[in-house]
């Protein structure tokens, strides 16, 4: 017979199993039963996700499902030299033929096509290295025009090869040493493709076959686009991925300076800086690395940085000057960044200021990479894995995901709204008007290149210019740049070379082609100072511009001149008293942008565990109600609004996010504040 003592031993053992050590192993043998995926506080999985089935239906119209197109760009970041070369790489999908087209690359060597398989493990990082799966598909043959390889892959070789990156290198060296063009699927085409992959059968009966009849093998070459490796069966896994990308993108130094995505783009400032907040931040914040780190006085131009919101960027490559931008907000990129077709030589989206500010092809997914290089090294070196750290596959998924996840999934329908303010609401008529009638009546013509708000030109505009029907974004030249004295150069006359904006190409004056792609405009009442170059300080010199000699002799106002010709008189035919009523439109906009965000947050607020995320969810919400408060304020709107918008940041003061008695009062009051903007 056991011992009490023994016997007691047992239970308290017992017990020790059960309480602490079972659910360990439970959690380790049974995943499905691992806590829920984290949740984020600023981004919308809704919005992703309704923007993920839309892009699903027009990318299966096109032709996705039965093809992949990858352009082929110079990489910041990624490639070993500054290259004015481009290209595109097709991939049936079906049959697996692969078609390259360079066109510029260097006529004294030859170059290799190769496919690029990144392997997960310590240290490692998007950019080809050893240990990951590098395939040569051969060499591009030069013809009159272009650089061209057709190869039909050969299925036993390719059939565990995913492809993250496709890369056109010198042949002579191996691509560890350096590439001149990079592309990489989207983290949509990823999700697509994956879910697309079916079974590979072997139709030969002798196995020695194969290679000698192409029919032998019954391949799915979806199998090559990389189905991501937290994605599983059913919906796409944005609860997590967006939650991982808010992280990545407030908290994730990435090896540098210290600086974040969040640094210049904050949560509580719109995702941009201006003068204003940066007058906020501590001197040892990470945005002013430039003014207490080594080496690193060239980094920015710290007065125009401090007083403009200016940040040094090397749009045209580190071997020429950069240019001084204010910093683009994040918000609704979706909705902004599809360029105008054929877009053969475009970036797959229009990013940065002057459309072309991603690295690569341009897509979303790969602009992390030269942000990091540009703007967080430890070094003006800057050298991958000693002044900061590339991202890794995931990391620039989940980064993707949440920039995708931020602002509203659909531009806002002007012609059905009716505003409340008897002067907003005149604003809306005007902005809306495209046509005056041979200029017997005032058209603003904002919603030619604005419709809706957004960044996309109207119907009416494409129409005139010989487009298609289509939601995309333009870049345009309005002639700012023209502007001799900008407040830039007022401040610091030789730090402001000329800024020619896309392509970087000389035209004489600078590098660019001369264009700007169009902002949104929901949120630019409180999104001040306007402009590539942050030259406009108020929403009313923003607006009065376009009436000004810079704009009426610019390339855009002959573009809109094409939707409403009236010969020898102003392209718009407003006064500043019917500008002031579009601004009070704006205001009015963008108050109740920044309450649909309130509500939106404040519903998610009590749910979110991390107490990073929540603060910075809150620290956003309340910002929110400042800026609606703000914008009306200024122009004495609405005071009905204003005074319920006070009693609802009072309410989530009380809250501090958790208490939901206090954010049921707050969402009473934000809502009654909306109801009184718009009908």
């Amino acid at each position: 017979m056991a011992s009490p003592h023994r016997s007691q031993a047992a239970k308290r053992f017992l017990l020790l199993l059960t309480i602490f050590i079972l659910p360990m192993v439970v959690l380790l043998l049974v995943p499905q039963l691992a806590l829920p995926p984290a949740k984020s506080a600023i981004g919308s999985v809704g919005t992703v996700n309704s923007l993920y089935n839309r892009w699903l239906a027009q990318y299966s119209r096109s032709g996705g499902d039965r093809r992949l197109v990858i352009p082929l760009r110079y990489t910041k970041g990624l490639s070993s030299q500054i290259s004015q070369a481009s290209g595109q790489a097709t991939l049936d999908l079906i049959g697996g033929r692969l078609s390259v087209n360079v066109e510029g690359l260097p006529e004294d060597q030859p170059f290799a096509v190769w496919l690029v398989d990144n392997r997960p493990g310590p240290g490692r990082s998007v950019k080809p290295e050893d240990g990951d799966r590098i395939l040569s598909l051969g060499t591009l043959t030069r013809q009159p025009d272009t650089w061209r390889l057709e190869v039909t892959l050969d299925y036993p070789q390719v059939k565990d090869l995913e492809i993250d990156l496709i890369a056109v290198a010198p042949a002579n060296q191996p691509l560890q040493q350096g590439a001149l063009l990079f592309g990489s699927p989207t983290l949509f085409q990823r999700l697509y493709h994956g879910a697309q992959a079916g079974p590979v059968t072997l139709l030969a009966d002798n196995p020695t076959d194969i290679g000698r009849d192409d029919r032998a093998w019954k391949g799915d070459f979806h199998l090559l686009v990389p189905r991501p490796a937290y994605a599983k069966k059913g919906p796409p896994p944005f609860d997590q991925l967006v939650a991982d990308g808010e992280r990545l993108f407030f908290e994730e130094t990435f090896d540098g300076n210290g600086r974040t995505c969040g640094t210049c783009h904050p949560a509580d400032n719109n995702f941009t800086i201006d003068p204003h907040f940066i007058a906020t931040l501590p001197d040892d914040d990470p945005l002013f690395v430039s003014e207490f780190m080594p080496g690193m006085e060239s980094l920015e131009h710290d007065r125009l940085l401090r007083e403009l919101g200016l940040v040094l960027e090397n749009v045209d490559g580190f071997g020429n000057p950069g240019v001084m931008r204010g910093v683009p907000g994040v918000s609704a990129l979706a909705l902004s960044m599809t360029p105008e077709p054929p877009g053969d030589q475009a970036p797959l989206a229009r990013l940065g200021w002057s459309g072309d500010g991603g690295a690569g092809s341009g897509t979303l997914r790969e602009f992390a990479i030269g942000a990091i290089v540009q703007h967080a090294p430890l070094s003006m070196g800057r050298f991958a894995g000693t002044d900061f750290r590339l991202p890794t596959e995931y990391e620039l998924d989940a980064l993707e995901a949440f920039q995708l996840s931020l602002g509203p999934d659909a531009e806002l329908n002007l012609a059905e709204m009716r505003m409340r303010s008897a002067i907003a609401e005149r604003g809306r008529q005007l902005f809306l008007q495209e046509t005056s009638d041979n200029g017997t009546f005032a058209a603003g013509k904002c919603h030619s290149c604005h419709s809706n708000g957004g960044a996309n030109p109207s119907a009416l505009f494409l129409a005139a210019n010989g487009f298609e029907a289509g939601q995309f974004n333009m870049n345009l030249n309005i002639g700012l740049q023209r502007i001799s004295e900008t407040l830039g150069r007022m401040i610091a006359p030789d730090a402001n070379p000329p800024d020619e904006g896309f392509g970087q190409a000389s035209n004489g004056d600078g590098f660019g082609d001369g264009t700007f792609n169009i902002p949104r405009i929901v949120e630019a009442a409180d999104s001040a100072p306007y402009g590539h170059d942050n030259s406009l300080l108020t929403l009313e010199s923003f607006l009065a511009f376009y009436l000004s000699d810079a704009f009426q002799a610019s390339p855009a106002a002959a573009q809109l001149s094409l939707v409403d010709p009236i010969p020898g008189t102003q392209v718009l035919t407003v006064d500043n008293s019917q500008l002031a009523s579009i601004a009070a439109l704006l205001r009015v906009l963008n108050a109740a942008e920044n309450i649909r965000q309130v509500m939106a947050s404040m519903a998610t607020l009590p749910d979110i565990d991390d107490p990073a995320a929540h603060e910075r969810g809150l620290r956003a919400t309340l910002a929110n109600i400042d800026d609606a408060i703000e914008v009306l304020t200024a122009a004495g709107l609405h005071p009905n609004a204003v005074e319920a918008l006070h009693i609802t940041r009072e309410y989530v003061v009380e809250s501090q996010g958790r208490d939901r008695g206090a954010l049921r009062q707050a969402i009473k009051h934000a809502k009654l504040a909306g109801e009184l903007l718009v009908f």
